[in-house]
């Protein structure tokens, strides 16, 4: 057992001198990405226990998050996602990595619309400055 941890060691080394990415709790290589839309602030992902510890822990700065699901509890990733305010403009256009999608909005009311699977599931938000808003989206079984 010692023999196999000390090559492990020695392969991840020699990966780390060669520059590669080394395998960390979000997947291998990969890191979670603050991306912007228009000046809005958003994250996604989710995808493993790291990856969602991960965006808890940088989420704590984000006002609205959305969840998405299917009936049977499997978690979705790929889902398009717009968000407009209540004039009517687009907010935020992104497509999510992961089952989570956390966005930093301007305090107001919006519609958020979510499409995967086929189908697409529109709720309204209200969005404050002092706390976050919780949206679960959920479709039928495939």
């Amino acid at each position: 057992m010692k023999r196999k941890a000390m090559a492990l060691s020695a392969v991840f080394g020699f990966l780390l001198s060669l520059g590669l990415p080394a395998m960390t709790s979000s997947g291998f290589g990969q890191s979670l990405e603050i991306k912007n839309y228009d000046g809005v602030p958003y994250l996604t992902g989710g995808i493993g226990l790291g990856e969602r510890e991960e965006m808890e822990a940088l989420g704590r700065d984000y006002n609205i998050k959305l969840v998405f699901a299917v009936q049977q509890g499997n978690y979705l990733s790929n889902v398009a996602v717009m968000v407009t305010s209540s004039t009517g403009g687009k907010v935020l256009e992104a497509v999510s990595d992961g089952p989570w999608l956390y966005a930093n909005l301007p305090p107001g009311t919006y519609t958020v619309a979510a499409t995967t699977l086929g189908k697409t599931i529109s709720k309204g938000a209200r969005v404050t400055a002092g706390g976050r808003t919780q949206l679960n989206f959920v479709w039928p079984g495939r």
